[in-house]
């Protein structure tokens, strides 16, 4: 079964109940999978809204990653994450999340969702 990435955009865009994001979640839910650095990035844009919305709770991350298959960061070769940068223009956050959607599961497609817009591409890496 192909795994499907999902970035911090799109769980963001799932968070603020963009339909689009929200039907493809619930379709594709034994699909999905993240990292912690995506559970991070999620927190902290959690934190920054709770300064605003005192009511925001951090427990909404993690109910929500506790549904997804979380792939491990710390046997991502450090070279493999250097070539996603070069090969890809990648910043280090985003080149990180490449290399391991190629070292554990080389049919995954990378879910991206353009922040503010609500719409998502595929990005499939190549070898």
């Amino acid at each position: 079964m192909e795994k499907v990435f999902i970035d911090t955009n799109f769980i963001i865009e799932f968070l603020n109940g963009n339909e689009k994001v929200v039907g493809f979640f619930g379709k594709n839910m034994g699909k999905l999978v993240s990292n912690i650095l995506v559970f991070l990035e999620t927190l902290h844009v959690l934190q920054k809204l709770k300064t605003k919305y005192p009511d925001t709770s951090l427990n909404i991350a993690e109910n929500l990653f506790a549904s997804l298959t979380l792939l491990p960061v710390d046997f991502v070769p450090l070279s493999m994450v250097m070539e996603m940068m070069e090969k890809y223009g990648l910043k280090s956050n985003d080149a990180l999340i490449a290399a391991t959607c190629r070292l554990f599961c080389l049919k995954a497609r990378i879910l991206a969702c353009s922040a503010g817009r609500g719409n998502y591409n595929f990005f499939s890496l190549s070898k």
